[in-house]
């Protein structure tokens, strides 16, 4: 994330959950072709129940979700990814938590959110596995977005689904989300500097702020 980011996320204690149907993927929240072609077999429905041809109840869930669902993307690794670091902070910071402290940190919320893995699918042959959990969870992605390796959290807004607004924010125990914040490996040290008084500020004082080692010469 940009430096702007991590500031709100600090002064407002929340997070933002952007629209799926505004992320750089348009594919994001859509179903398989193949899915929904076979929506009624896999479903339990046969056409019958229906006068409508088959595959158009699978758009209609489509379309519900993409216009109602709001999520919050992060990376799961055990080590820093060049890839992510271009992608999507070249010059900005990365928060370490973890599963738990995730979830924790969303507990307290009186918005419903769901927290899950995100499946990587062939979307021209998905297996009937996979099929099943593209069905019910917006955690599906294409097998070209696999070095993601992404977890998401999940919710829903009806002012979204109406076109009011982009995205929407949730609140968040921020002592609990953020582990420890990293400065992009390109970056000068006096960003450290400055996000540490900001996370003083803020009343996260033991919170490590680190330059990232990626490109540091010192690796052991």
């Amino acid at each position: 994330m940009q430096l702007p980011s991590l500031l709100s996320i600090l002064q407002q204690k929340q997070l933002f959950f952007v629209a799926i149907s505004h992320v750089r993927d348009p594919y994001d929240g859509d179903l398989p072709k193949a899915v929904k072609n076979r929506y009624w077999d896999w479903a339990g429905f046969s056409p019958q129940d229906y006068e409508s041809p088959p595959g158009s109840f699978g758009d209609h869930v489509e379309n519900v979700i993409r216009k109602s669902t709001c999520i919050n993307c992060w990376h799961v690794n055990s080590v820093e990814s060049a890839a992510m670091w271009s992608l999507y902070s070249s010059h900005g910071v990365a928060i370490k938590s973890t599963v738990k402290r995730l979830i924790n940190a969303v507990g307290s919320t009186r918005e419903e959110v769901r927290i899950g893995a995100v499946q990587y699918v062939d979307f021209h042959a998905p297996k009937m596995k996979e099929a099943e959990r593209c069905l019910f969870e917006v955690v599906v992605k294409r097998k070209s977005f696999d070095h993601e390796k992404e977890l998401r959290a999940i919710t829903f807004d009806l002012d979204v689904m109406n076109g009011k607004k982009r995205g929407k924010f949730v609140d968040v125990d921020v002592s609990e989300l953020i582990e420890t914040v990293y400065i992009s490996p390109i970056v000068e040290d006096w960003i450290k500097d400055i996000v540490g008084q900001e996370l003083k500020v803020h009343g996260l004082p033991d919170v490590s702020v680190k330059h990232s080692p990626l490109y540091s010469k010192d690796l052991k």
